[in-house]
């Protein structure tokens, strides 16, 4: 028996936590659009929270996020994360 785990996040839940922490000031219109489609993914894997904490640094300012740093900006991803697990035979 194995059992995996998916992901997914709302691209609302992912706008609301950048409007509450200030994030992704510094993108413009189509930068934004293109970070909130990472939503779109079937499964939000460890790799692509990376991905998106990254460019949260990238497009936002540093007294945004200095507290967090990498790892809490992940962590808040993660939990505006939605999980399911399923067993497969």
């Amino acid at each position: 028996m194995k059992v995996k785990e998916r992901r997914w996040m709302d691209m609302d839940d992912l706008r609301k936590l950048c409007i509450s922490h200030g994030w992704f000031t510094h993108g413009n219109n189509e930068e934004y659009e293109k970070f909130l489609n990472k939503t779109n993914a079937c499964n939000i894997t460890t790799a692509r929270i990376l991905e998106m904490a990254r460019t949260i640094v990238q497009y936002s300012d540093p007294e945004t996020y200095e507290i967090l740093e990498l790892e809490g900006i992940m962590y808040c991803l993660g939990e505006i994360c939605h999980t399911s697990f399923f067993v497969e035979e």
